[in-house]
């Protein structure tokens, strides 16, 4: 016990680097453990030339595990190479370019703050840190519900002053002023680079409504008319500067949540009548600003853009189209890519995702799930992905109307401690070293029969190589990537693991 208390005292105050402290609750592999005293970090990534930086994560256990392999230079005997074991080749083409990335995320919910914010101050703090800093996973993209949502600890919104038609009690909410905005602040404070901050609205308030609840309904009369016109000022009015907003999110929901349905003819008019000029009037729209359509499943891709964007005056507005993942398996994935071709003009993000249902600590096929998605979304188009809670409680909420789901980082605030998830790594595969403004280059593949990798590449503005190789399969398998300007890197490839290779 001694010698444990004397490791750990060495690794705090001597090693610049933190290792996982972990634990498994039997949900098939661990969370890494933070608390008042030792939580993990990671040391942003240097590579030197000739040599490839490989960061692993994988279900029995590694969590950023580092290590370095030169590159070589000279032609690997491919037929040996292939004989016995699993394959995943990769060959790098930089001749043909892709999108540009803007960033990863997650929401500054009530819930993630409040949760955030029921710990030690210097715990919440490093909270924040460990997505927002060098030190952490460098997210840059930020989610702000625009008043309450499904996870509040109650029903609200910044105006519940029945027929308040010039808004004149409009205010920010306890919630804002106390838990998200003192967390907004340091992630901006910590980060790197700047944050894209983006706002969503859930529900307007019940006076504003056909069903008079926060739940369901439309905004009365039509766009145009007295209530669009005072939604409209309502978002704008939402106290937080941000780089972009969301016209509706969900607009097509029917699940007994905060909401609010827009048909992608009235989200269409209510941009071109109120939004858009209200958005212009306060000097938004600029091209350091994005308002952003759909914000719901991929199935709604394809109505809400060719019926918003083929209006002229609609389209001048929106510089932005989001999709969520709720039902990416259902629909097919080249949804995204079909759209990301259409309108190339326009920033496409997935802006919301989370593992529905109870949490399960140490779950490595929820953080698979991620991978899954992030990748195949980059690999058609999309600029960036962003999840939902940034930090929930150990019963996956608080959520108001017990919408209970799973998140990457869960408080414990009863033994003051916290528990990163194998989702919280996945996404820093993506977050810490794929820079804002990386490109997406073209790969071509060869594989092994019946193998499930998948993998994207990336140029950043470094000049550096990001190779992204997920494997959710049983099996080791060898891992050769052949960059003709490069050389070649060869290595194995870990059962139910994600790899990021690094190089310049």
């Amino acid at each position: 016990m001694c010698f444990k208390l004397f490791l750990a005292f060495v690794a705090l105050f001597f090693c610049k680097e933190k290792t996982c402290n972990p634990q498994d609750f039997g949900a098939g592999s661990v969370v890494c453990v933070c608390n008042i005293t030792y939580c993990d970090e990671f040391e942003p990534v240097n590579v030197k030339p000739g040599f490839a930086t490989i960061i692993e994560s994988s279900k029995d256990g590694k969590r950023f595990f580092r290590r370095q392999i030169s590159i070589s230079t000279r032609k690997e005997n491919k037929a040996t190479y292939y004989e016995t074991d699993p394959y995943f080749e990769i060959k790098i083409n930089r001749a043909k370019k892709y999108q540009r990335i803007l960033g990863f995320g997650g929401a500054f919910t009530d819930s993630a703050t409040i949760n955030i914010e029921s710990l030690p101050s210097s715990m919440a703090r490093r909270i924040v840190r460990d997505y927002y800093s060098n030190y952490g996973i460098q997210y840059n993209v930020g989610r702000i519900p625009i008043g309450g949502c499904d996870f509040s600890t109650r029903p609200y919104t910044y105006d519940d002053v029945e027929g308040d038609f010039g808004l004149k009690y409009f205010s920010l909410s306890k919630e804002d002023l106390k838990f998200k905005m003192p967390s907004i602040k340091y992630a901006s404070k910590v980060s790197k680079s700047p944050l894209w901050l983006f706002a969503s609205a859930w529900s307007a308030p019940t006076w504003m409504k056909t069903s008079n609840s926060l739940i369901g309904g439309t905004l009365k009369g039509k766009p145009g008319g007295k209530y669009y016109e005072i939604w409209a000022n309502y978002l704008i009015n939402n106290g937080i500067l941000v780089s972009g907003l969301t016209a509706q999110n969900e607009p097509q929901l029917n699940f007994p949540i905060n909401s609010m349905n827009f048909s992608p003819k009235n989200e269409r008019d209510f941009i071109k009548f109120n939004l858009g000029p209200a958005l212009k009037r306060s000097g938004y729209i600029s091209k350091n600003f994005s308002l952003i359509i759909v914000d719901d499943d991929i199935i709604y891709l394809k109505p809400f853009t060719s019926t918003i964007l083929s209006d002229k005056i609609a389209r001048k507005y929106v510089s932005g189209i989001a999709y969520h993942w709720y039902k990416n398996n259902a629909y097919p994935r080249d949804l995204i890519k079909e759209v990301s071709e259409r309108y190339p003009d326009k920033l496409l993000l997935s802006t919301e995702a989370c593992i529905m249902g109870n949490i399960s600590l140490g779950n490595w096929s929820r953080g698979e799930a991620y991978a899954k998605d992030i990748i195949e979304g980059l690999n058609r188009g999309s600029q960036g992905w962003v999840d939902w809670n940034l930090a929930l409680n150990m019963n996956g909420g608080p959520n108001w109307v017990n919408n209970y789901v799973d998140a990457p980082i869960i408080v414990n605030s009863e033994k003051k401690e916290y528990y990163k998830n194998p989702m919280f790594y996945i996404l820093g595969h993506f977050s810490k070293l794929l820079a804002p403004n990386s490109i997406r280059i073209d790969v071509s593949i060869n594989k092994s029969q019946s193998n499930e990798a998948i993998c994207a590449a990336f140029e950043t503005s470094k000049h550096e190589t990001i190779v992204i190789v997920f494997n959710p399969m049983s099996t080791d398998m060898n891992l050769n990537i052949r960059d003709p300007n490069k050389g070649t890197i060869v290595t194995k490839l870990q059962a139910k693991s994600i790899m990021t290779i690094v190089y310049n």
